[in-house]
């Protein structure tokens, strides 16, 4: 599959109850921090998922563990795609509890790191939720 699948956006991006400075209000992300697309690309020995959002900007590569390669928007932190080994979908299993293992890449700042993590968690979702579209056996 290496077509670009729509994503349901709406049901990722929820309002969540959250306290800042002692005050309870309502949060999500800004759209342009959600995936809008998804595609898999299957290559020798591992599949790559790719996201799209509203806007694009370069990214980094960055090697999480081995078996995990992340792209990594340079400038927002965003999850641009994830790159898993054959083999390390094979040691956890399948796929979806192989990308529920992988952790977040986390900047030093609390601000951002707090954008980055709610960014992963609703982009690894959109890829839970379209996974037998996006990868099959």
């Amino acid at each position: 599959m290496s077509e670009w699948l729509k994503l349901d956006t709406g049901s990722l991006n929820t309002a969540h109850e959250k306290e800042i400075n002692g005050v309870k209000v309502l949060a999500q992300l800004s759209p342009h921090d959600v995936p809008v697309a998804a595609r898999a690309i299957r290559a020798a020995g591992s599949v790559l998922i790719e996201l799209q959002y509203l806007d694009d900007e370069p990214w980094n590569l960055v090697h999480r563990e081995p078996g995990v390669i992340c792209r990594i928007g340079r400038h927002s932190g965003r999850l641009f795609g994830i790159e898993l080994s054959d083999e390390f979908i094979r040691a956890r299993q399948n796929f979806t509890i192989a990308l529920e293992s992988v952790n977040p890449i986390n900047p030093t700042d609390q601000y951002r790191q707090n954008l980055v993590s709610e960014n992963y968690r609703i982009s690894t979702a959109a890829i839970a939720n379209r996974i037998s579209d996006l990868v099959t056996p």
